[in-house]
């Protein structure tokens, strides 16, 4: 059965490249379409009431092509913008990063600057690989590692997880 769907398709394509050779003028190449890209860099409109750390936000977003906007809201939620925050399961600084997600990236998590720079680096990881803002927020907030299914089902079985993408999708 396969051979022969093989052999249709053989004499479909050959038809096909007859009528419409590949030197033809009249036949112009397609133009190949580059999918934008998710929560690129965009001047800020937020403000994290802190001016030192709305340049930072600015710049990392801008370094990574990430919407400072975006990492803005994510601060907010994450430590309120306090770079000494701690959380009940051990994530910490201005980024709320886990002891072992913050040495995965380089982050000092006392260190704003760091915080930041990681936390674009991160989301811009995930924006490329989910092609998706609310799975990447889920991925920042559940683990960065899983795949975009699971990280689908930690976005709507996760009470912390949903909260945490509806609150910053609200902002």
């Amino acid at each position: 059965e396969r051979v022969r769907d093989t052999v249709i398709m053989d004499d479909v394509f050959e038809k096909l490249a007859a009528k419409y050779p590949e030197d033809d003028p009249k036949v112009k190449p397609a133009k190949p379409v580059k999918p934008p890209k998710l929560a690129g860099y965009k001047p800020r409109t937020k403000t994290s009431g802190k001016s030192e750390y709305d340049d930072i936000y600015d710049r990392k977003g801008k370094q990574y092509d990430v919407d400072p906007d975006l990492l803005i809201a994510q601060g907010q939620a994450e430590s309120n913008f306090k770079p000494r925050a701690k959380s009940k399961k051990g994530a910490r600084g201005l980024s709320q990063f886990m002891p072992g997600t913050a040495k995965e990236f380089g982050v000092d998590v006392n260190d704003p600057e760091s915080s930041v720079d990681g936390q674009a680096r991160l989301m811009r990881g995930l924006l490329d690989r989910t092609n998706d803002i609310d799975l990447s927020l889920a991925g920042y907030n559940s683990g960065h590692n899983a795949s975009p299914e699971k990280l689908r089902r930690n976005r709507d079985r996760i009470p912390e997880t949903r909260d945490y993408v509806d609150k910053i999708g609200r902002n």
